[in-house]
C-alpha cells in the first residue's frame, strides 16, 4: 500500500507483487516479479480544510481500509503487506504511545494500530520515491526515483 496526502487530496494505491513462475518467459534476474496496481482510491479535499499532516494520516487510514476490502475480495491469501508513506509526521504519530493527541487524530491512530503492525509494516520512503504523489501532486511518473524495499 502506498499513500499520500497533500493540500488537495489523499490517495492510496494497492500494488500486488507476485513472484513469476520459473517457466514464465518474462522472468529474468532483473525482473523476477510482476507488479500490478489492483486498487486505487482517492479523496478530494476542499482547499485549506485540513493540514498536510492530517491528510497524510488520513491517507494511511484509507490504506488500512483498502486492505480490509482487499482481504475480502481477493481469492487468495496475501503473504505480506507493507504500507509506504513519505510523511515522517504521520509515521512518528503511528509509532508513538502517547494518548495526548486531538480527538480527530486519536481514533485514526487506534484504527491504524489495530489494522497493521506499525513497527514492521509501515515504512518511510523519500518524497521523490513515493508513487502516490502521482495522485496528489500531479508528479509525472518519469520524475519518480526507483526505491527498493528491502525490509
Amino acid at each position: 500500500m502506498v499513500s499520500d496526502g497533500s493540500g488537495s487530496a489523499c490517495v492510496s494505491y494497492a500494488y500486488l507483487v507476485c513472484e513469476r513462475a520459473d517457466d514464465d518467459p518474462k522472468k529474468s534476474s532483473t525482473r523476477p516479479n510482476s507488479v500490478s496496481i489492483i486498487k486505487a482510491v482517492g479523496k478530494i479535499c476542499s482547499a485549506g480544510s485540513d493540514s498536510v499532516p492530517r491528510l497524510e494520516l488520513a491517507s494511511l487510514v484509507l490504506s488500512c481500509k483498502v486492505t480490509e476490502i482487499l482481504r475480502q475480495e481477493l481469492p487468495f491469501q496475501v503473504s505480506r503487506s507493507i504500507y509506504i508513506s513519505d510523511s515522517s509526521t504521520a509515521i512518528l504519530q503511528c509509532q508513538s504511545r502517547t494518548a495526548l493527541y486531538s480527538s480527530w487524530v486519536l481514533p485514526r491512530l487506534r484504527f491504524i494500530k489495530e489494522t497493521i503492525n506499525v513497527s514492521t509494516q509501515l515504512l518511510k520512503v523519500p518524497g521523490l520515491c513515493n508513487s502516490a504523489d502521482l495522485g496528489t501532486k500531479m508528479v509525472p511518473p518519469k520524475t519518480l526515483e526507483i526505491y527498493k524495499v528491502n525490509k
